[in-house]
């Protein structure tokens, strides 16, 4: 196996990651406070203050691979709780927003595959603000807006002047955040690059009030062979994400166990550590990786992937670090969810649940549950079987 250094990622770790004094005597153990001179609170934890349990088996579950209805889905981009115990999922695969009762009625689908004015051609993201439903497809560039029952009102476009725009969040003042990045082509040097994004921040008509800043958001491996580049996501790392405060946003990315939260102008506000160690990238987890993915070809029937994963094995090049969370979002009550990374082939993950910036909760979960939405105690989420086949499911959680 060869692997590239990996120097940047590095560097990113250590700004990420800083020192944090440690409690002192008799003080509780799992939280210790301090600002720095730049008046930004950070808070480290050492364990959560409780260990809370999800339903063992889910109220709903919702999915058919047999027969083509609402109930079979395909590429979800999203679910969301609404009003009136009900939900709504992003179904891709159809360019369709369905409608559901908590109890798995199916009520309605908005959309479907086209130009139109009400019409999906890539959707791509979900999000809900007071009575109304948001959805982006970057087919058609735009963002439309309906309200709850997906009644279409009007859409926009948000406003940019170069580069990949997708948007990231809606924040609790009505504002949206978008990501910008380069394209693949435009990843010139060779190797393993960390990327930075763009951050803008646009009114609900789509109009840009300004750029918050730029953020280390995802890890590419460039190779050259002459005037020919290929570029490809790096192996068992992740993107970043982001998700509303009620004071900005909050952002994870990297192997620090850490949430940072910055004020809507992107000023840091507060970081959110845990005492836990960045979990190295050793061969042994290498090959346990690799071995997954080539099964899951395998099972597939799926010859020209597991072709190309073996002919690619000797060139991959990894991360020193695996990263810490690959998923964060907030829910009903203004706490934070982060979402630990998993191995392909792990059973089980975590979200470990942020209050007010101390390490409230642990959360075991089935690694295949793709948590979506939190609602008081309920989560919405996504799970797939080995074969990808996708169902949407719904679970109760106990806080202990």
């Amino acid at each position: 196996m060869t692997r590239l250094p990996n120097v940047n990622l590095r560097l990113v770790a250590a700004h990420l990651c800083g020192v944090v004094a440690s409690g002192c005597a008799g003080e509780p153990p799992a939280i210790a406070t301090e600002s720095d001179s730049a008046g930004v609170r950070i808070l480290m934890s050492a364990q959560p203050q409780a260990e809370w349990q999800l339903s063992e088996e889910p109220f709903l579950d919702l999915g058919s691979s047999n027969e083509a209805g609402p109930t079979q889905f395909f590429q979800i981009e999203g679910a969301l709780f609404l009003a009136e115990d009900r939900f709504v999922v992003a179904n891709r695969g159809t360019e369709q927003l369905r409608f559901f009762m908590n109890d798995g009625s199916f009520l309605g689908a908005a959309g479907g595959d086209g130009r139109g004015p009400e019409e999906f051609r890539g959707l791509s993201w979900i999000a809900t603000i007071g009575d109304s439903l948001l959805a982006h497809d970057w087919g058609n560039d735009r963002i439309s807006v309906r309200d709850q029952s997906g009644v279409y009102g009007r859409s926009f476009r948000l406003e940019w002047t170069s580069g990949l725009l997708a948007p990231l969040i809606l924040m609790n003042d009505g504002t949206l955040l978008a990501l910008s990045v380069r394209s693949m082509t435009e990843l010139h040097q060779a190797g393993t690059q960390v990327e930075l994004g763009l951050v803008s921040q646009h009114r609900p008509t789509g109009a840009r009030i300004d750029s918050v800043g730029r953020y280390p958001v995802s890890h590419r491996v460039v190779h050259r062979d002459g005037d020919l580049q290929t570029t490809v996501g790096l192996p068992l790392s992740s993107d970043a994400a982001f998700a509303p405060s009620d004071s900005g946003f909050c952002y994870v990315f990297g192997p620090a166990a850490q949430v940072s939260c910055y004020d809507p102008e992107g000023h840091l506000t507060l970081i959110a550590r845990v005492d836990s160690a960045a979990k190295p990238v050793s061969p042994d987890v290498v090959d346990r990786a690799f071995e997954h993915e080539l099964e899951r070809a395998r099972q597939a029937r799926n010859e020209p992937r597991e072709r190309a994963l073996l002919r690619a094995r000797s060139s991959m090049s990894f991360p020193d670090y695996l990263p810490a969370f690959t998923d964060l979002l907030a829910d009903d009550q203004g706490r934070l969810w982060a979402r630990r990374h998993a191995l392909p082939g792990q059973a089980q993950t975590e979200w470990w649940v942020f209050e007010e910036g101390r390490w409230l909760a642990r959360l075991p979960v089935d690694a295949a549950l793709e948590v979506m939405d939190v609602r008081g105690n309920r989560i919405l989420g996504l799970w797939r079987d080995y074969l990808g086949v996708e169902r949407i499911r719904l679970y109760r959680f106990e806080a202990g």
